[in-house]
């Protein structure tokens, strides 16, 4: 089970390691923020599954619960199970609900992470997010609450 970040949108934006896993995997389940260049990465004969299909409608809180539980059905009976999420997944993506049910059934994953928003906005304007003896720290926080 391997959780990959798909970053701003660019495929060349991913990184060697979230390619090779995009190329390999037999399920991918991707969620909307996911561009349709990076899905084009996904081998052809993958399943591919959005998250609208899992989730049938539900929202709110028990959002990341559901994507969890069904990532733990498909492990279980898959070897090699990608979860493609916009951004970088260990960053305001309900990454925490979504591995809670891969531990409860003691299965391992991994991370890759993948370029954020915020870098990238800050890579496109030809800035740096800090500079020494102006800005020593960053801080990055939600446009909302869930």
């Amino acid at each position: 089970m391997i959780f990959v970040g798909a970053g701003p949108g660019q495929p060349d934006l991913l990184t060697v390691r979230a390619t090779r896993a995009l190329e390999s995997a037999e399920i991918v389940v991707y969620d909307q923020l996911v561009s349709p260049a990076v899905l084009n990465l996904i081998k052809p004969d993958a399943q591919k599954i959005s998250l609208s299909e899992v989730l049938g409608g539900s929202t709110g809180k028990d959002v990341g619960r559901i994507i969890g539980k069904c990532l733990a059905t498909y492990a279980t009976n898959s070897r090699n199970v990608v979860r493609l999420k916009g951004g970088d997944p260990t960053i305001f993506a309900r990454l925490r609900e979504e591995i809670e049910p891969l531990n409860e059934h003691s299965i391992s994953f991994e991370i890759i992470p993948g370029i954020t928003s915020a870098t990238a906005a800050a890579a496109a304007a030809g800035t740096p997010l800090t500079s020494r003896n102006i800005s020593s720290s960053l801080t990055i926080v939600t446009g909302h609450e869930a």
